[in-house]
């Protein structure tokens, strides 16, 4: 028999619940990764997320430019900029000097040449300038694309364009490398289809730059277009204003 000196009273421990963090859900990511000041960033993210169209963007520009953009953005985009910077300089170097026919005969390869070795230069050089004056003359009318968003729009404007280059190929080959100079043949119906179809491809692709534009700066279409417009009577003014000082630099 247990005595009351020895009764202990039985003490019923409860084992402690710890709460575990709950687990946070996944959230989407819809920012666009863009090449700025030599590094791939995380840009804002997108007030107006698109679906991906299905295809590269060298088809895809044709029916879906708004989400040509979009997918440019969020992939290579220093990279596809620098190649249609690249082909573009090309072709706007051949163009000039198939309208222009002032170097002297047989000199035709040195054009060749130029388009080459010159035309990269001048593509990237457009780009660097247009990009910036595009995103500043858009962020005063509301826009909130930066340079490398705005390079984007523009090359992707651009690649229409880029349709003619494969065929001056065939064209050289028919009339020789003497239609850069001042002995080109006499102006044929083959030639003059060539260059409307060049007119033809030129228009389209302004068009599809002020698409794209408005779709980087996130504005509408006549905000768009209006920036084309500052932007070229920016740059009209700032090579004014450069030759006037080379001018007068000279003069004095």
């Amino acid at each position: 028999m247990v005595s009351s000196s020895e009764y202990q009273p039985l003490t019923l421990v409860v084992p402690r619940v710890v709460k575990a963090d709950p687990v946070p859900a996944p959230v989407r990511d819809n920012r666009a990764v863009t090449y700025r000041d030599g590094r791939m960033d995380q840009h804002r993210p997108s007030a107006r997320p698109r679906p991906a169209p299905a295809g590269s963007a060298w088809l895809s520009v044709w029916r879906e430019p708004r989400r040509t953009v979009q997918q440019v953005l969020r992939g290579d985009a220093a990279g596809f900029v620098i190649l249609v910077a690249w082909l573009a300089g090309v072709l706007e170097v051949l163009q000039t000097q198939a309208l222009r026919a002032s170097m002297k005969p047989h000199w035709g390869p040195f054009a060749v040449f130029l388009a080459l070795f010159m035309g990269p230069i001048a593509g990237f050089a457009y780009f660097e300038t247009a990009g910036s004056v595009a995103k500043s003359v858009g962020r005063m009318l509301g826009g909130v694309a930066d340079e490398s968003d705005t390079r984007v729009a523009l090359a992707c404007g651009t690649m229409p364009e880029l349709l003619a280059l494969p065929l001056w190929a065939p064209v050289l080959a028919v009339y020789g490398l003497e239609m850069f100079t001042t002995a080109r043949p006499i102006r044929t119906d083959g030639l003059l289809a060539f260059a409307a179809l060049q007119i033809l491809l030129w228009l389209w692709a302004w068009g599809l730059r002020v698409v794209c534009l408005a779709e980087a700066h996130e504005f509408s279409i006549p905000r768009a277009l209006l920036t084309v417009v500052l932007s070229w009577l920016a740059a009209i003014t700032l090579v004014v204003a450069l030759v006037s000082v080379l001018v007068g630099v000279v003069g004095s």
